[in-house]
């Protein structure tokens, strides 16, 4: 019986440790997408920066020299999506436009709700990026 109870024992605990560690991981998540999404400037750079200062072991005049080489390449990225925008807009538009016909009315609603906050989240970012490659800030 006692065997038992610690063989109980160790598997709730166990368990429990599964669960916390995978809540943990979905909480961090949701937060680290949530950060990025609220468009702080920093953040991608940011994530960059401390994957390549911790896995090349960066001292400070490479992290410097490393950042600014990243804040040139995310600006390079912001030109290059904006040169490519309205062909990637044609291929979004053309896709609901496939959609929309299979959709029940009420699931036309949704759809519409879904893609009107999708709108206003690219305006959002667009109206930061274009403040950002006025005034060549680190982006995000």
């Amino acid at each position: 019986m006692k065997k038992t109870k610690a063989i109980i024992g160790v598997v709730v605990i166990f368990v429990m440790g599964v669960v916390c560690g995978a809540l943990g991981d979905q909480i961090g998540h949701k937060m680290m997408l949530r950060k990025y999404e609220s468009g702080e400037r920093n953040y991608y750079q940011d994530i960059v920066m401390k994957d390549l200062t911790k896995k090349l072991n960066l001292d400070t005049v490479q992290r410097e020299k490393v950042d600014k080489i990243v804040k040139e390449m995310l600006l390079g990225m912001l030109v290059v999506r904006r040169q490519y925008q309205p062909q990637y807009q044609q291929l979004i538009e053309k896709q609901r436009s496939e959609i929309r016909p299979l959709l029940r009315p009420d699931q036309l609603e949704l759809y519409e709700k879904v893609i009107a906050h999708e709108q206003e989240k690219a305006q959002k970012r667009d109206r930061r990026e274009e403040l950002l490659v006025k005034s060549r800030q680190r982006p995000f």
